[in-house]
């Protein structure tokens, strides 16, 4: 049966009816969520100490006040376990705590040295947490480093410098869901940015490297680029390059930013002991260099891309022998070479990683160069 709503009034008078009861359910019902939302404290940062007594965690909860001002609340508490974090920071609080809006956990290096594991699985469990959450691991402790934060008025000031430096620096792209791929899958090794703090000064001071779920050693911003130029392409990010035979002076420095890069991986020889060629592709373009360098002349450009491959083709290899020699693997070496193979087994893999062969081809060029000084 249809209905003319032109002629039809008693219909028509229905469906206005139902809209107008759609309508005030949603009123009511965004009115009774807005409540709920008044008497919750979402954790936007959170750090994580060892303590005597179990775990100590320090949160950061931001709210706004008004337009341009923000109130940050800072808790701590010390649990059991990282599952009674929440529940312990409510105790505390006269509105519920939780996990609805955490965009960075940072561990101790002294809790990190213990193993992250019960954390992150803690974590992977919350359907409340989002996949996209950063983590990370300071010097200090972890709740000196968010008193220090604290100071800047923003709850995601942290989160906010780890992001930034992944989109326009030399940090590899890392996450919760990345960061769980790396702890359970098999033939890598999980890293997370380095957080170094000076007075009043934060700053990420590179990359902590884990053997399973816990802190072995750390790298400089001058290793970070060498592992994102092993795992991910690189569009972005500055670095300096020495001249060949000059002397360690700032006039004999180039600076180049990435326009993009590539890495492939073959496997020459399985057995005994694997031996993998590693070629890596980068593109630059320089933004600062010194005035003898004539970008118009293609002799001294072509050895410079010579040069400058070969240095890079150095420093990999000196990269790769430290992962080695430290038995840690954030390239994921172990990981290319179970996909070549049935037969894989990681501790067979454990011990002779550090004697796998690993060779370095570097192809670099130079790309747009700025002409002005």
């Amino acid at each position: 049966m249809t209905f003319d709503y032109k002629k039809e009034g008693r219909p028509v008078l229905l469906v206005k009816n139902l809209l107008a009861t759609l309508l005030a359910v949603g009123l009511l019902t965004g009115c009774s969520d807005q409540r709920v939302l008044n008497k919750i404290n979402l954790i936007q940062t959170m750090g994580l100490d060892s303590s005597d007594q179990g775990v100590k965690s320090t949160v950061l909860i931001g709210s706004f006040k008004k337009k341009g001002e923000t109130d940050i609340q800072v808790l701590n508490t010390v649990a059991d376990t990282t599952f009674d974090i929440a529940p312990k920071l409510s105790l505390q609080s006269k509105n519920i705590i939780e996990y609805g809006q955490l965009g960075l956990v940072i561990f101790s290096q002294s809790y990190a040295r213990q193993g992250i594991g019960p954390a992150l699985e803690s974590l992977c469990r919350s359907q409340k947490i989002s996949s996209s959450m950063l983590l990370g691991v300071t010097d200090s402790t972890a709740s000196e480093l968010l008193a220090k934060a604290q100071k800047s008025q923003d709850s995601y000031y942290l989160c906010d410098m780890i992001d930034q430096n992944i989109k326009y620096g030399i940090l590899p792209r890392n996450n919760l869901q990345e960061t769980l791929f790396q702890y359970y899958g098999e033939g890598r090794d999980l890293f997370l940015p380095y957080f170094v703090s000076e007075g009043d000064d934060i700053r990420i001071e590179g990359l902590a490297l884990f053997k399973d779920d816990k802190f072995v050693t750390k790298i400089g911003n001058n290793k970070v680029f060498l592992l994102k130029l092993l795992m991910q392409t690189t569009k972005n990010g500055n670095f300096l390059v020495p001249l060949a035979g000059e002397e360690h002076k700032e006039e004999n420095y180039i600076q180049f930013s990435s326009t993009g890069s590539g890495a492939t991986f073959k496997l020459d020889r399985l057995n005994p002991v694997p031996s993998i060629h590693i070629h890596v592709r980068l593109s630059a373009q320089a933004k600062q260099y010194p005035s003898g360098i004539d970008f118009n002349s293609k002799e001294q450009i072509s050895k410079l891309e010579s040069d400058i491959g070969a240095y890079f083709e150095d420093e990999l290899q000196q990269f790769l022998a430290f992962c080695q020699k430290k038995s840690v693997d954030p390239v994921g070496i172990g990981d290319f070479v179970r996909s070549k193979t049935k037969d894989w087994n990681a501790a067979h893999f454990a011990e002779i990683y550090p004697k796998i062969e690993l060779k370095v081809n570097v192809h670099f060029t130079i790309v747009q160069p700025v002409m002005i000084q």
